[in-house]
């Protein structure tokens, strides 16, 4: 007669220890979809109680398949039980969601821990962008800890927070600790279609030449740069969104149907949009403590300065005022009239301010991002003026020093203008600059 892994579980959790074990009957993800575990929630007793959600990985049977072997197998299992408990040593030294029990028996693997909320619950809900610098600041890869560590599958859905509001990682089996100058991953299962293709093939690549069971070491820059561009995806998400994709990668098409819907009058998907851009295209790879430290600015600048309500139909430039000008000499008020705002001169002449201050350097990151707003307006409703487009290359080059953005708007300038030679120019010279920097980055 074939045993009740429901019951070995049970067996696995004393009654002066454990109370209130609830089986969940419809469990996700791989291992439970596949039987290959357990998934219940219950109360752990110790320490005044805490609520506990708990996977008991079942062994593979004698005679059992390939795959359940590699992932369930005696040895597997041994090895999983005893990087989990080196991981729980490390406590808050790596950003871990806490384990209440590590245990291995002839019944299975016993893993408890902290019952939390799942960010993907948090990021449904909509409106998190604390959450996000949440997101940035607590598992930032290259942050001092005194642990380096590689996460190979960070998502919303593996990413949780505690009642403190930290930050934490879950799925705890695809979490590896860096081992001389690798990381031995041995299940290499991650949401591959979240990443554009060229990181999707970059970490293909680097699985291709690993046999199984037995897979050599994950290079260590590789996994740097996957759990950067990760981590920034999941906190963009906090702020746009859950991640929705009709491709088989994300790419420039899959994003801008992605924030299609967002709110371009704020300044903080306005961050996200121009940084997801750059991490899309390949531009640029992420530097989470940079990022944090730019999302801090965004965020307290945003505070302080609130945007006018705009539609997507008609909008009107806001009515922000630049603290550090004096509003009887360089500030003029941005909502006028709709009689006062008709023609190229009137509008052109309305943003001045803004692009005087820009030079002069007295621009917060919240007043730029709503300065390019206004210019990437004035782009569509007078597309072929020069005076537009040079504004925007100067405000991409200059101040975002962004080559994939100055890309974007010099081929939307020249599809515009065809045949304006200085712009053909500039294309060149921007193409130039924005492949030094792929070079860089790769």
């Amino acid at each position: 007669m074939n045993r009740d892994p429901r019951n070995d579980l049970l067996l696995e959790l004393p009654a002066g220890e454990w109370a209130d074990v609830r089986v969940q009957s419809q469990p996700t993800g791989m291992m439970a979809s596949r039987e290959w575990a357990i998934l219940a929630k219950a109360r752990w007793l110790r320490k005044g109680g805490k609520s506990a959600f708990i996977k008991f990985i079942i062994p593979a049977a004698r005679g059992a398949g390939p795959d359940t072997e590699w992932i369930t197998g005696n040895s597997r299992l041994k090895q999983l039980e005893q990087r989990l408990l080196a991981l729980r040593e490390l406590g808050e030294r790596i950003p871990l969601v806490p384990l209440l029990e590590v245990r291995l028996s002839e019944r299975g693997l016993l893993i408890a821990m902290e019952e939390i909320t799942p960010l993907q619950d948090k990021i449904e809900r909509g409106g998190q962008r604390e959450l996000s610098l949440k997101v940035l600041e607590c598992l930032d890869p290259m942050a001092e800890r005194g642990a380096d560590w590689f996460h190979f599958d960070i998502c919303p859905n593996n990413i949780g927070v505690l009642p403190s509001g930290r930050c934490v990682l879950i799925d705890v089996e695809s979490l590896y600790l860096r081992e001389d100058a690798c990381f031995s991953v041995t299940v290499p299962a991650w949401k591959s279609f979240r990443a554009p293709s060229f990181l999707a093939n970059e970490v293909a690549d680097a699985l291709a030449a690993r046999g199984r069971p037995a897979l050599p070491g994950f290079d260590v820059a590789l996994a740097q740069k996957k759990t950067c561009y990760e981590v920034a995806l999941a906190a963009a998400e906090c702020v746009l969104g859950p991640l929705r994709l009709a491709e088989r990668h994300l790419s420039e098409s899959g994003l801008a149907q992605w924030v299609a819907d967002s709110d371009d009058s704020d300044p903080v998907v306005l961050f996200w949009r121009q940084q997801l851009h750059g991490l899309v295209t390949g531009a640029q790879t992420p530097s989470i403590q940079a990022l944090a430290q730019e999302m801090r600015q965004v965020l307290s600048s945003n505070r302080q300065v609130v945007p006018s309500p705009r539609s997507r139909q008609q909008v009107n430039f806001p009515n922000n005022r630049l603290e550090v000008l004096p509003p009887t000499q360089e500030v003029v008020s941005a909502v006028l009239p709709q009689s006062q705002m008709d023609g190229w001169e009137a509008e052109w002449k309305l943003i001045q301010p803004r692009a005087r201050a820009l030079r002069a350097g007295r621009l917060g990151y919240a007043e730029v991002a709503d300065y390019k707003l206004m210019l990437e307006q004035l782009s569509v409703r007078y597309p072929d003026r020069r005076e537009v487009w040079d504004e925007l290359l100067l405000l991409s080059i200059s101040y975002l020093k962004d080559p994939a953005v100055a890309e974007w708007f010099v081929k939307s300038a020249l599809e515009r203008i065809p045949g304006d030679l200085e712009l053909e120019r500039q294309k060149t010279i921007i193409q130039n600059w924005a492949a030094e920097r792929r070079n860089v980055n790769t």
